[in-house]
């Protein structure tokens, strides 16, 4: 792109330099891809929550560890948009090895409003996933060579649950 994008008066040497020394010293956008490690496992904090944001969360993550499974840990957050978006949510969540989902979390909708919609909506429709839950998070301890990518903050959940199974 650098190369496309000069003209004679762009000194590409130098603004490629530039840019490999900007990068260098680049933090990543907060709440996203935020990574951590016990042992050989691989922890993602991101804050993606629409389809697609999960779908490039999930692609990046299997670039970068070619060789570990990947497992979704999902936290719907309304209802409104579970129900308007299920089928790509049911379709990003089947590229994970596995995919874990919790209740939806809304404080701003009821699910009365909603009677017919619940995280078993995206349950039913990936094959081989799961409903986990604070209280049944140790499901996840038997990765042991994976990267679980959460939703952001969700990790804090998990870590504090069970860091010392990990080790």
């Amino acid at each position: 792109n650098i190369e496309s994008n000069s003209n004679e008066e762009f000194d590409i040497s130098f603004s490629a330099r530039y840019m490999l020394e900007a990068l260098k010293t680049f933090k990543n956008a907060k709440r996203r891809f935020a990574e951590s490690k016990i042992g050989d496992v691989v922890i993602i904090d991101d804050y993606a929550h629409h389809p697609t944001e999960i779908k490039v969360t999930l692609e990046a993550a299997r670039q970068k560890y070619p060789n570990k499974k990947i497992i979704a840990v999902f936290l719907p957050n309304t209802y409104s948009r579970t129900e308007a978006l299920l089928p790509d949510f049911i379709e990003c969540l089947k590229t994970a090895d596995k995919a874990y989902v919790m209740d939806i979390y809304c404080d701003r909708e009821s699910q009365e409003d909603y009677p017919n919609v619940s995280s078993n909506n995206i349950i039913a429709g990936v094959p081989g996933s799961e409903k986990v839950s604070v209280e049944t998070v140790e499901k996840l301890l038997k990765y042991k060579d994976a990267v679980l990518c959460f939703r952001i903050r969700l990790s804090l959940i998990f870590l504090t649950s069970t860091a010392s199974s990990l080790i």
